[in-house]
């Protein structure tokens, strides 16, 4: 598969009033409540209920994008499709918080809209990405996509750019959200991922695996549900550590160094690769437990001590910035209203700053106004975690 140019002269309209369903957006995804925005441009709450129920004086926007951390031009676009929460299979903490979880959507929503710009400019890949009823097993649909996916027995390659060249559409979350690991949804029959940074990069790839699970396994159902996420978790291991491959490697010898190594191999966490083993039958309940409570001690309960596993880059991201240029972050600012910051967020630090995989140094890529042809036959998927 290839990525390639694609003509768009799109760009954001201002309007001739100001739809109050985007300024819910801001607020929403500011985390403000609307006393807190009431209060920051000096009006009453129910000021802004009016507002965001209809329209909102255009004089107002400078101030009231100003309080919510956007543009004018982006409290000037259209009604916003804005994504529901029971659409969303939130990874989340238990502590997560209603406001947390609606500034989720709300990112859900920009970051669709984003990616649509970029779509219509970049020609991306198609979506294979096979979904599966209910009655099918966790671990089953998980070989299944391996299988359709010719993955093989063994550790995965880079996941982001696999999911990319499969169609799916993965994104960065907003670091403000510590509380919401990763989500992901189906939308006009795409798929998408957004995960946080906040983790590690071994759980950050569990993370999507976990997401994967939600998209092959649960397309339409509603809010998920504790049992889906287990659903999930069970998909993500296997994919991640099919437990045939885990148990064709026999037993593992004693000791931490092990369990170490073994997790580097396969790019996922220490408790992770603990918990694959259990699952694949390679070392018993007692054994599990002990392992995990060395593992503990040594801090690798809620982190991965001198983890050595980088953060996955983003092929669709390097490949926009190589083919359309630099100037690609203020055409998609200008179609979405979206600032520079947010699209260094959804892209992973990517467009504004990125290394070239082939080498050499960084800067400016190919584009019309070098003179130079747009690169074709990109490989999507490169090895590495």
């Amino acid at each position: 598969m290839s990525l390639r140019s694609t003509a768009s002269s799109s760009r954001s309209v201002p309007q001739e009033k100001a739809e109050g369903s985007r300024l819910a957006l801001a607020r929403v995804r500011a985390g403000l409540t609307r006393r807190e925005l009431a209060d920051a441009v000096g009006v009453a709450a129910s000021t802004v209920r009016t507002w965001e129920a209809g329209d909102v004086p255009v004089w107002r926007l400078d101030a009231l994008a100003a309080a919510t951390g956007v543009s004018r031009m982006f409290l000037e676009r259209d009604v916003p499709d804005a994504v529901d929460q029971a659409e969303v299979h939130f990874r989340s903490r238990r502590t997560a918080s209603a406001s947390s979880r609606a500034a989720a959507a709300g990112d859900g929503t920009v970051g669709i809209e984003f990616y649509r710009a970029l779509a219509a400019r970049l020609a991306l890949p198609s979506v294979d990405l096979p979904t599966r009823s209910a009655a099918v097993e966790p671990q089953e649909a998980a070989r299944i996509l391996r299988s359709a996916w010719t993955l093989g027995p063994g550790p995965l390659p880079n996941l982001v750019q696999l999911a990319e060249a499969h169609g799916v559409r993965v994104m960065g979350l907003e670091g403000r959200l510590s509380d919401v690991d990763a989500f992901s949804l189906w939308r006009d029959g795409l798929p998408y991922v957004f995960l946080s940074r906040l983790k590690t990069p071994e759980r950050s790839r569990f993370d999507l695996a976990h997401e994967l699970g939600h998209l092959v396994l649960h397309p339409h159902e509603p809010y998920p549900t504790v049992e889906s996420e287990q659903q999930a978790d069970a998909f993500a291991s296997e994919f991640l550590l099919p437990a045939a491959t885990l148990r064709s490697e026999g037993a593992i010898a004693a000791g931490l160094d092990t369990i170490i190594d073994g997790k580097r191999r396969w790019g996922v966490s220490a408790m992770a690769y603990v918990s694959g083993l259990r699952r694949a039958g390679v070392v018993g309940e007692a054994s599990a437990t002990s392992m995990f409570r060395q593992l503990s001690a040594r801090g690798y309960r809620r982190s991965e001590p001198d983890s050595s596993v980088p953060w996955p880059r983003s092929r669709v991201f390097d490949a926009a910035r190589e083919i359309l240029g630099p100037s690609i972050v203020s055409e998609l600012s200008a179609a979405t209203g979206l600032s520079p910051e947010d699209i260094n967020t959804l892209t992973f630090g990517q467009l504004l700053t990125v290394a070239r995989p082939t080498g050499g140094p960084s800067g400016r890529g190919p584009g019309p106004t070098d003179g130079g042809p747009a690169r074709r036959g990109l490989p999507l998927v490169s090895g590495g975690a």
